[in-house]
């Protein structure tokens, strides 16, 4: 085989292995990203909540007026499950409250198949939020023989949700593999009855190749979900998330800031309370010595989490406070430590210059003292100069009068 087919051949294999891995090319081309500007956008967007959580109020005081306005049960289920929907992602305590209301309005109605579909969304709810007594009970209740498929997918999604999150907690490595081994089973019955395209069916795949350690098809999958979603939309928030659990696989800490900012991006403009992605961006910027910036965000999760009222989230972002919290204390003494140090350096330095100033005043006035001392000898030496120059013009005359008297005491000898 010539060198020319060979080069051709190893051409193609690259090409081909290029378009069997679209996830990896879509992470190639993630990789230059913008963390300050999209910081920038979170901590606008952290000032502007206020204006968001007023928009959703507004959204569920209208819902709530028209509520009390209804005479027909069915008009009060309908608003009751609209403000479940506002209330889950905001309040806890509200969304369980109108989730039971439709349990017990549908029930009143005769509407068995609809209460038991509200019981699968309240344990559902109870099973995110650290109820799990609570969840199992609303599962127990549920009539599965007589369930409509839709509602039977929803207590699907629940039982998976509250296998895994009771052996993901379970401190009792038996009870944590049986609840695993649960939440397989139930896993298995949502691959065999959900459509292979819903998200739900998507989410768990993609979660098994997380779980598997497997980038490149979890990454694929999570190119499947989050295509076509609106970046401002509650569920992108959702999939940027899980994307930013795929680039934990590689370990690349960039993207994992990224995704974690756009899904927490998401979720403040949604006015959702129930938070996971900014404590955790703020755990990652901890982690790279951003103290500064984590602590905004871990003190406006923390303040989500006691708006959306549950044990579980203060349990959670509890921890990361603490950890920045001490950061954040120990760059103040190591900033104050520095103070005290530049003041006593200043002080001692100040003293040097003092003592300086003083020494220099004293040589000034020594200087002084001997120039006018030098002066005033100088005056005394020109006066005594000037009788000086006074007695030698005096004797010059003395002199002059001498040789003269000489001169005609020599003449009157020689008349002699």
């Amino acid at each position: 085989m010539s060198l020319r087919k060979i080069s051709l051949l190893l051409h193609l294999l690259a090409l081909s292995l290029l378009l069997l891995t679209p996830g990896v090319s879509v992470a190639n081309q993630n990789q230059k990203v913008n963390l300050d500007s999209i910081y920038k956008c979170i901590d606008d967007a952290i000032l502007a909540s206020p204006s968001y959580v007023a928009v959703k109020q507004k959204t569920i005081d209208r819902v709530t007026g028209d509520l009390r306005s209804v005479r027909h049960t069915t008009d009060s289920l309908r608003l009751c499950r609209q403000l479940y929907d506002e209330y889950a992602p905001f309040r806890n305590d509200s969304a369980l409250h109108y989730i039971m209301q439709c349990i017990s309005l549908a029930t009143r109605l005769g509407n068995i198949e609809y209460a038991d579909e509200c019981r699968a969304i309240a344990a559902y709810q109870c099973s995110n939020t650290g109820l799990y007594t609570e969840a199992q009970d609303l599962l127990d209740h549920i009539t599965l023989s007589s369930a409509t498929p839709y509602t039977h997918s929803k207590y699907l999604l629940a039982a998976s949700h509250l296998s895994g999150e009771i052996a993901f907690y379970s401190p009792i490595p038996y009870f944590k593999a049986q609840y695993y081994s649960q939440q397989g089973q139930f896993n298995s019955m949502i691959y065999e009855s959900f459509d292979h395209a819903d998200d739900a069916y998507l989410q768990r795949r993609e979660m098994d190749f997380i779980n598997a350690k497997d980038f490149r098809n979890a990454l694929a999958i999570n190119d499947k979900r989050i295509k076509g979603l609106n970046p401002d939309a509650r569920q992108f928030a959702v999939v940027a998330f899980y994307r930013f659990l795929d680039y934990t696989l590689i370990s690349d800490i960039d993207m994992q800031c990224y995704w974690l900012a756009k899904s927490s991006l998401c979720d403040i403009k949604n006015s959702v309370m129930d938070q996971a992605a900014l404590w955790e961006l703020a755990n990652r910027l901890r982690d790279k010595g951003d103290i500064e910036r984590s602590q905004r965000y871990i003190t406006f999760a923390w303040q989500c989490a006691m708006n959306f009222g549950t044990r579980i989230r203060s349990q959670q972002i509890t921890p990361v406070l603490s950890q920045v919290d001490a950061l954040v204390q120990n760059e103040q003494k190591l900033i104050t430590d520095r103070l005290y140090f530049f003041i006593i350096a200043l002080i001692v330095l100040s003293v040097v210059f003092f003592i300086l100033l003083v020494n220099l005043k004293v040589q000034h006035d020594r200087l002084v003292k001997t120039r006018n001392e030098l002066h005033q000898s100088n005056e005394q030496l020109a006066v005594l100069n000037s009788e000086m120059h006074i007695a030698n013009q005096k004797l010059y005359e003395a002199v002059a009068q001498t040789e003269e008297l000489n001169g005609q005491l020599k003449q009157a000898g020689r008349l002699k």
